[in-house]
């Protein structure tokens, strides 16, 4: 992993040469399996960023099974795979779905879908620190698993949110994620949330349990932020392809949602300050 500790040492660098105000909260959303609601997480919390006069940069780096822009409801001519191969650059292949949010839809099923090496990695990066003055908020919607895609953009953020469900395997997933993304670089910022509980209780157990196995075994702590009570109209926004906040903005799931994103627009300012001044 000593690329990616190269290449977050040169983004610190670039960062503490530029005010603070110009400095984007970049925020990756992950989580070790698939199906626990990582990618609605990362468009609702996008949403809410943008609501609450955030200038939000939402990015579906699920490579080549990208579907946020179906989430969202949203055709973009341009994707990912597009600005990959070259044939057209970021700037070109962002679309807005609301004021004070642009999207950077992913690929799906393309047949000749350019994956991103290490190096492609790095020149996406670059290009979106073209756009940082732009905004407050870059959200990444990572692929599900603990591949060096998912490590990479981790460990290359202010801040990660590990999403799991109260099942075993999904606490399971998590925790090789997070163990993953430690064994790369010990000082990555996680955070935990916990998704689809069906009681406070069952959260709060989830979070307690796999908190402690992160302290014992990996000698480290991650912050919980909160949880997202199961809602069946979660899966109904997906259905109707209408953000969950925009459809159903009244539900507990939604309202949870809302209040997470302001806990993280409260403390990214300090966030990024510590991994700045993390030598």
């Amino acid at each position: 992993m000593l690329d990616q500790a190269t290449r977050l040492r040169e983004i610190a660098e670039k960062y503490c040469e530029r005010p603070a105000v110009a400095r984007p909260h970049i925020l990756t959303i992950t989580g070790g399996k698939g199906g626990v609601g990582k990618s609605t997480l990362a468009l609702n919390l996008a949403i809410r960023f943008a609501e609450l006069k955030n200038n939000t940069l939402l990015i579906d780096a699920d490579e080549n099974l990208g579907n946020l822009d179906v989430m969202a409801g949203v055709s973009p001519e341009r994707r990912l795979g597009h600005v990959l191969r070259g044939e057209c650059d970021l700037e070109a292949a962002l679309v807005s779905p609301m004021k004070n949010l642009c999207m950077l839809a992913g690929s799906s099923g393309e047949m000749g879908y350019r994956h991103m090496t290490m190096e492609r990695r790095r020149e996406l990066l670059a290009d979106v620190q073209d756009l940082e003055q732009r905004f407050d908020h870059i959200v990444l919607d990572t692929a599900a698993g603990i591949g060096e895609d998912v490590v990479s953009l981790a460990v290359q953020s202010h801040e990660t949110i590990v999403v799991t469900q109260p099942e075993p395997t999904a606490v399971m997933d998590a925790y090789a994620l997070i163990k993953m993304i430690t064994l790369a670089d010990p000082m990555a910022p996680l955070s935990l949330i916990v998704n689809a509980a069906h009681s406070p209780a069952e959260a709060d157990d989830t979070a307690t349990k796999l908190r402690q196995v992160v302290h014992h075994f990996l000698q480290r702590q991650i912050t919980y932020l909160g949880s997202i009570p199961f809602d069946r109209n979660v899966s109904k926004a997906v259905v109707r392809q209408h953000p969950l906040v925009k459809e159903f903005p009244a539900t507990s799931a939604a309202l949870s949602i809302g209040m997470i994103a302001e806990r993280i627009c409260e403390h990214a300012p300090s966030m990024l300050r510590r991994r700045i001044q993390t030598p």
